[in-house]
């Protein structure tokens, strides 16, 4: 998996010295980092994960794999359930779309 510029970028900042610091919600570029230190890109060292919650922030470990000890709590959850109220809406509107397309190919003739 091909990062995304945005993690490239911020990966040759941090190759050349250059020391970050980001804040996202990003779970995109998150991954995309983590996929830099998989690939041998940036290492583990140079990547410092925290989760800010209930005003402290705790520092994620991230092994070689690019992997997250322990993975994000809440982080990827909201997607997960986003992802999952899109799809229901998606199949609720299945069959007014199949409806649709049949009225559509009926006329085609």
């Amino acid at each position: 998996m091909r990062g995304s510029l945005v993690a490239q970028i911020l990966a040759t900042f941090a190759t050349l010295g250059v020391q970050l610091i980001c804040t996202t919600q990003s779970d995109h570029l998150l991954m995309s980092l983590l996929s830099l230190v998989l690939e041998g890109q940036i290492s583990p060292g140079s990547l410092a994960v925290y989760s800010l919650h209930d005003g402290s922030a705790d520092r994620l470990a991230v092994d070689e794999r690019g992997q997250i000890e322990g993975g994000l709590r809440g982080f990827f959850e909201a997607n997960e359930e986003q992802l999952r109220r899109h799809i229901e809406l998606l199949k609720s509107r299945e069959p007014l779309r199949d409806r649709r397309m049949c009225a559509h190919a009926g006329t085609a003739g």
